[in-house]
């Protein structure tokens, strides 16, 4: 089943507290655990909204991801493997850093990335129960592969202004779970892309040839998070942007 709905709604949808019979907490960036079933997803829109898929739609949803994560994750492992350097050291200029970008893509979703941001809830009794849940997020930028901080100055400079955030959140909610289940929320980041080449240069002193001499350069892959302006009642507030994933076993 799938249905918009305000993110204030989802909020709002879960606002009593109640005593737990069973809770656990798993640490943010523990890995999601794979022994168990997605209920549902709130996929963000870009005006504060929220899409929910329930059901299967929502475990399809979250297959598809998962497996066009993986081609993101063999990427990124090829290039931290091999990344091609040149290197061409000519004496003691004055260096500079650059970041040439080739290609910028918005709203990747990286489900390599997901992490447990909640605590997991368990509902030992024999009828449905509400319980409190407590979630957590925070997302930073990454960069492949890992350089010196001159080239990450570098790549922050020649994207936006924005690039190389992290951003977090905490809000608690309550829920109603099933007898005889555990449930929890698990974060899959939307992030944008960008690629280009990272390159360490100087300019020569003297003569005619004022073109930049380049000595190091990096062929790099960046991924930045982003953050949504939401608006709930009198208040406005920013969130960490991505997918919540409901799981369920």
């Amino acid at each position: 089943m799938k249905r918009t709905i305000k993110i204030a709604g989802i909020i709002a949808a879960m606002m009593m507290t109640l005593s737990l019979s069973t809770t656990a907490f798993a640490a943010e960036g523990d890995a999601a655990d794979d022994q168990h079933r997605v209920v549902r997803v709130d996929i963000p829109n870009s005006d504060g909204t929220f899409t929910t898929l329930e059901g299967d739609e929502a475990q399809q949803w979250y297959d598809r991801v998962m497996e066009q994560s993986k081609q993101i994750a063999a990427e990124e492992q090829a290039l931290n493997k091999q990344n091609i350097v040149e290197r061409d050291f000519r004496g003691p200029f004055h260096y500079k850093y650059r970041y040439i970008e080739s290609k910028h893509t918005r709203d990747i979703e990286r489900g390599d990335l997901e992490k447990i941001v909640s605590n997991k809830l368990r509902n030992n009794s024999s009828v449905e129960q509400e319980y409190k849940l407590d979630l957590s997020v925070s997302q930073s930028w990454s960069i492949s592969p890992s350089l010196s901080a001159e080239f990450k100055n570098a790549v922050k400079a020649g994207v936006s202004g924005s690039w190389g955030n992290s951003y977090s959140k905490k809000e608690s909610f309550t829920t109603k779970i099933a007898p005889g289940k555990t449930l929890w929320i698990s974060f899959i980041p939307i992030m944008d892309k960008s690629e280009g080449t990272a390159e360490k240069y100087y300019i020569p002193r003297g003569g005619i040839n004022k073109n930049p001499i380049v000595v190091e350069k990096h062929k790099v892959v960046s991924y930045n998070p982003q953050y949504t302006t939401c608006k709930m009642g009198p208040f406005t507030f920013k969130s960490v942007y991505g997918t919540y994933v409901w799981n369920e076993k």
